[in-house]
């Protein structure tokens, strides 16, 4: 072989020597640095060997104080706020099992005044009785998602776990233990007075309804020009759901002076809702009555916000502006029932209903019969022209009947023509015995009906004629 054939396969195995040592070098420096950044993971900081029992913390400029006499926390600076104690508890714990590393960042000292670590956004001081710990907190790491912080004043800078941060990164009033607002279900209010901007609005509940109006089943009223008229349920319903709903957001004051009352502007607030309500037993279902004042003040200046204050608290609380208007839009609200008829079937003894030139007389009883066990069964019974008919026929008349809705009003004067369908109606309330509904071609998509006292209702034409077609079943 000649020499420089020699000398050619020499380089090229010292080649592959060296390339090789490399690449094992460079296997072995990622499998300790896998390795130096697991047990960085795992690393815990500030560790402290007694309960904590006391934590000062430094945070939006500024400083709040806690501490912990026969397991209770108490505000330092303010012994008699009420604080929960669970929250600060929560706290305490997590800064005696100390912080956990997420990373390392530098031990040279060269970056201690970087990632806002030159001005804080958060001190803590936490101790047990014998020792104590200290965090710096800067900048958040969004991509970790821990904040840069250094300990005890030392040079090292950390990525720490939000945990610690974010728990004492709020006002002392985040840690009060505030008053809730009154738990009310919606079906349990009786009354509501609502009063913003010199308007007022006066809304009760009678479980009988009222002796002036034709049916029972209207049971919410509007009080207006000194008398009651029927509102419609379904918009008392909602608004009586926005107002037991409404979310006291922020506690800001636990006892506030007349003085921040009247900044606060709750002194003559701009918003009071009474609210009406019962209590009901769930023993044995009795009721207690009991009323709620809520007030609503000035805006908070933060934006969005109005402070919020009732009856049964000191405490002033920020509420959203939203649900303020939400309520405040039904002082505007037109509560006119949209029922064209609300008497039901079991209020009506009689009635005449004429409809496709067919002429319907129904009547309406009751029958009792006596159980082999002595107890008394009510039977609905329906006859027309004496002959007993289906209770579903005639049901499903009044269904239809109830179902009406007043799309419209028409225009000021009386209908004319023949009616195409006429119903009168016979009861037992008083000054009400009596009732006819008649409606009248109006156009190709309404009816124009006339009942108790309305004659301008414009009504679905499809509505009618199905109600028409119910009358003409009951002849057949």
């Amino acid at each position: 072989m000649k020499p420089w054939v020699k000398l050619l396969i020499a380089a090229l195995v010292l080649a592959l020597c060296v390339g090789g040592y490399v690449v094992l070098s460079k296997m072995n420096s990622d499998s300790a640095k896998k390795s130096a950044e697991t047990e960085q993971t795992e690393q815990l900081i500030g560790t402290l060997e007694g309960d904590v029992a006391k934590i000062k913390y430094t945070y939006g400029g500024k400083t709040y104080r806690f501490t912990l006499s026969e397991d209770k926390w108490t505000n330092a600076d303010d012994a008699n706020m009420p604080i929960d104690n669970d929250t600060v508890a929560a706290v305490a714990t997590s800064l005696k099992n100390g912080a956990e590393v997420v990373r390392v960042v530098d031990e040279s000292g060269q970056y201690k005044t970087s990632f806002g670590l030159d001005n804080p956004v958060l001190t803590v001081i936490a101790g047990d009785g014998s020792a104590e710990v200290k965090y710096q907190v800067g900048d958040k790491n969004a991509s970790l998602g821990g904040y840069y912080a250094k300990l005890n004043d030392s040079d090292t800078v950390y990525i720490i776990d939000s945990t610690i941060p974010e728990s004492l990164m709020k006002d002392i009033y985040d840690f009060v233990e505030a008053d809730s607002f009154p738990s009310v279900l919606s079906d349990n209010v009786r009354g509501i007075n609502l009063t913003s901007g010199g308007k007022t609005l006066e809304l009760t509940y009678f479980a009988e309804g009222r002796s002036n109006i034709y049916t029972k089943n209207y049971t919410w009223f509007l009080f207006k020009d000194g008398g009651y008229t029927p509102a419609r349920s379904s918009a008392v319903t909602v608004l009586a759901g926005d107002i037991v709903g409404i979310t006291a957001d922020k506690c800001v004051n636990y006892k506030p002076s007349s003085s921040e009352l009247e900044a606060y502007g709750l002194t003559n607030p701009e918003t009071t809702v009474m609210l009406s309500y019962v209590v009901i037993d769930g023993t044995d279902a009795s009721e207690e009555s009991a009323v709620v004042t809520i007030k609503i003040g000035a805006e908070t200046g933060a934006g969005g916000a109005r402070y919020l204050t009732w009856s049964d608290t000191e405490m002033v609380f920020t509420v959203d502006e939203d649900t303020v208007n939400d309520i405040l839009a039904y002082l505007d609200e037109d509560f006119e029932p949209n029922e064209v008829c609300a008497m039901t079937v079991d209020e009506v003894k009689s009635a005449e209903m004429t409809a496709n030139g067919v002429t319907v007389n129904l009547i309406h009883t009751k029958q009792t019969s006596t159980n082999s066990d002595g107890g008394t069964t009510t039977t609905d019974v329906y006859t027309v022209d004496g002959n007993v008919v289906e209770n579903s026929k005639a049901e499903a008349v009044f269904t239809s009947l109830n179902k009406l809705k007043i799309d419209s009003v028409a225009d000021k004067g009386n209908a004319e023509g023949t009616p195409y369908l006429t119903i009168t109606l016979h009861s037992d309330r008083e000054g009400f015995e009596t009732l006819t509904l008649k409606a009248y071609a109006y156009n190709t998509n309404f009816y124009r009906v006339s009942f108790n006292g309305r004659n301008n209702m414009l009504v679905s034409l499809r509505d009618i004629e199905n109600l028409a077609g119910k009358i003409s079943a009951l002849a057949q």
